[in-house]
């Protein structure tokens, strides 16, 4: 019996003394280096560093515990001048460690104050035994955007004997880094996921510098090769625009086959009609590209009215008082064209002259329709002799900026209800025509055949670019062999075809058939817009 009990004391007093390696054991760490307060100037801006209470933090009493033995507050502010997003990293920079492996963890707590673009994905107790990146985050587009982080350190008990750490030190520092911006992009282009039809584009084209090898001249040369995505400004901020023979930019939508015109700057999908009757695409007749706006015609004059198109008044999309010497009586957007009355027929679907009812648009497709620029530039670049208007001068350097008028900014720019970008004049109808530049990105040339790009059809469409008035108001076509020319008349006894556009908005989700042995976005696997 005695020998028994002693056993049970012995049992006792070794508890006593590995509880008490546990309990009283007291250790010492530093966290310091440059945490000084900074700024990173960075190609796409700058990055602000904040650290509270100073730049160092000192714990000299740290017992195992799941308190943490340092805390560290700080914020990341960002000043993003481009249109890309801005990156950073944050990194724990060990200085010192002689705690054994897995002692010291950390966690970070991280909320994006100004909800502007992505912040570090916050962590719990993750082990930090020597330098590490903890994570990325990135600012989009915008002004002292803040994003607040809390970082802590624990020496946590894990019920064993941690006494061999008792002498143990363990140094660090938290670093912010700037990285290099990503290119600029439209709008929500980097986020894009692949649900969605922004980010299917995102996944299968290619987008190229315009300085790359290979790449024509818009403008300058016909494009006759597949160029896929290209890069220029619009009033939205950068656009990707594609150009060439281009083979991945079919969409189904609305049960209609359209050909994806480019990306606008604020992440919106432009297109143009490719397959008016059937939610096909590999039908191989141009007459389709048209809509037939009255259940059978598709072409149209622009300005059908001869009081109208023998005056300046007819290059308009809408006009004013067709009777007036002031050219914003003219020019003012009261009265809609011939062309804009047959659009919004179309879209209405108005008299299909016996044809099954369908709708052009479902309400529930048309809520996927974006509010981008319409752009039926009246700006004159020469008076003379005749007026000539902008768009002509732009026939070898394109722009898809839409020119501002002095006296009323938003004038040629044709939006449904939009009136900081555009002009409202619409009046909710989401569609409109190509202007003569998006041809001329599209691989066009003035007076130059081209049978190769993706706009080329068999027959003569308008685009809603004003040409000149020189006794008749003259737009901008397309011919039937791909000629972009400027000898059209607007009044009555000329006709072109109707080949509408509409944009989509950046969030549309959209699909494509993964089992096909057909590439993604091509004439035999679309993407397909999904609308429910």
């Amino acid at each position: 019996m005695k020998n028994n009990k002693w056993i049970i004391i012995g049992a006792i007093v070794a508890l006593f003394l590995v509880v008490s390696g546990i309990t009283y054991a007291y250790f010492f760490a530093k966290i310091t280096g440059n945490e000084k307060t900074s700024t990173i100037n960075l190609e796409a801006g700058t990055l602000e560093i904040v650290l509270d209470g100073g730049n160092s933090i000192v714990a000299n009493s740290i017992i195992p515990s799941s308190t943490p033995f340092a805390t560290k507050n700080f914020t990341v502010i960002g000043n993003n001048d481009s249109n890309g997003n801005m990156p950073y990293n944050i990194n724990i920079v060990v200085d010192n460690n002689t705690y054994t492996d897995e002692s010291i963890t950390y966690t970070l707590v991280s909320t994006n104050t100004s909800n502007n673009g992505k912040v570090v994905v916050g962590r719990e107790y993750q082990v930090v035994d020597q330098t590490l990146t903890i994570g990325s985050g990135y600012f989009e587009q915008g002004r002292n955007s803040i994003h607040t982080y809390t970082i802590s350190f624990y020496f946590l008990e894990t019920n064993t004997d941690q006494s061999e750490n008792m002498r143990a030190t363990f140094a660090a520092h938290i670093e912010i880094g700037g990285l290099k911006a990503e290119k600029p992009a439209p709008r929500g282009w980097w986020k894009a996921n692949s649900t969605t039809l922004l980010g299917l584009i995102k996944e299968n084209s290619i987008v190229h510098q315009d300085t790359d090898e290979g790449m024509t001249v818009p403008g300058q040369d016909i494009a006759e090769t597949d160029e896929q995505l290209r890069i220029t400004t619009d009033d939205y901020g950068v656009s990707f625009y594609y150009r060439g023979a281009v083979e991945n930019n079919y969409v189904i939508f609305a049960r209609k086959c359209w050909r994806i015109v480019r990306i606008t700057g604020d992440g919106s999908i432009k297109l143009v009609l490719y397959n008016n009757d059937e939610a096909n695409c590999d039908i191989l007749d141009y007459s389709l590209n048209f809509a037939k706006y009255d259940g059978e015609d598709y072409s149209t004059q622009f300005n059908a009215i001869s009081s109208v198109s023998k005056k300046a008044a007819g290059i308009g999309f809408m006009y004013g008082d067709i009777n007036s010497n002031d050219f914003f009586s003219i020019q003012s957007n009261i009265t809609d064209s011939t062309i804009l009355t047959n659009l919004k027929a179309w879209y209405d679907n108005i008299d299909r002259s016996g044809e099954e009812n369908i709708p052009t648009f479902t309400n529930i497709e048309k809520e996927k329709l974006a509010d981008v620029i319409w752009c039926g530039d009246k700006s004159i670049y020469i008076n003379t002799s005749q007026i000539s208007f902008a768009a002509i001068n732009r026939l070898n350097n394109p722009s898809l900026i839409c020119p501002d008028i002095v006296g009323n900014t938003n004038l040629s720019k044709y939006t449904a209800n939009d009136i900081i970008y555009g002009n409202g004049a619409l009046k909710g109808y989401k569609i409109g025509l190509l202007t003569a530049d998006e041809i001329i990105f599209a691989g066009g040339k003035n007076l130059s055949v081209n049978n190769s790009f993706y706009l080329a059809t068999d027959d003569r469409y308008w685009t809603m670019s004003p040409s000149c008035y020189d006794g008749f108001a003259r737009i901008i076509h397309v011919s039937s062999n791909a000629i972009y020319t400027t000898d059209s008349f607007s009044y009555t006894a000329y006709n072109n075809n109707l080949r509408p556009s509409i944009a989509l908005i950046p969030s549309v989700q959209a699909i494509y058939d993964k089992t096909s042995e057909y590439k993604p976005g091509t004439v035999n696997n679309p993407y397909v817009v999904s609308v429910s």
